[in-house]
């Protein structure tokens, strides 16, 4: 049998942000609204590789024939 089991796990790259001073620039990078893309050049953080449940009964959820046909949410 085949399991869907939904996963998590790290990216880091950089990006680039107009401001007038760092300070202005981070805080602008820390974008609430999410309008900064993802960086292009992103690159996986080792060891961030995690089950995003460990509850049997929530990774279940994920074996419905509905939910297979989406992506993991």
């Amino acid at each position: 049998m085949i399991w869907k089991i939904p996963v998590i796990w790290e990216m880091c790259g950089c990006i680039q942000v107009e401001a007038d001073t760092l300070e202005t620039a981070m805080k602008a990078a820390e974008d609430p609204e999410g309008n900064i893309p993802l960086p292009a050049d992103g690159s996986y953080v080792d060891g961030s590789w995690t089950l995003s449940s460990t509850d049997p009964g929530y990774v279940r959820l994920f074996q419905d024939a509905q939910t297979q046909k989406e992506d993991c949410k």
